[in-house]
């Protein structure tokens, strides 16, 4: 409790000085809530999306894309 408190003070002091602007996040926008909340499919599905988790198709440039199957020794190099 005690660092919290200290925590809680220090970004007070803060919003007071100006140097930090606390702005309301809406639910619909809070990714964190996919770790913390029984979400809809919906947005547990958007949430996983703009996260980059589960079966998506993301890539990553320079990752190698196997073009003939998993057990094949050619592979293509993504470029975007």
């Amino acid at each position: 409790m005690k660092h919290l408190e200290i925590d809680y003070h220090f970004v007070r002091e803060k919003v007071i000085r100006g140097d930090l602007l606390v702005q309301h996040v809406s639910s619909a926008d809070q990714f964190v809530d996919i770790l913390t909340k029984g979400l809809s499919t919906h947005l547990f599905q958007q949430h996983c999306s703009n996260l980059m988790l589960g079966s998506s198709k993301h890539a990553i440039e320079g990752e190698c894309k196997d073009i003939n199957g998993p057990s094949a020794a050619t592979c293509q190099k993504i470029k975007e």
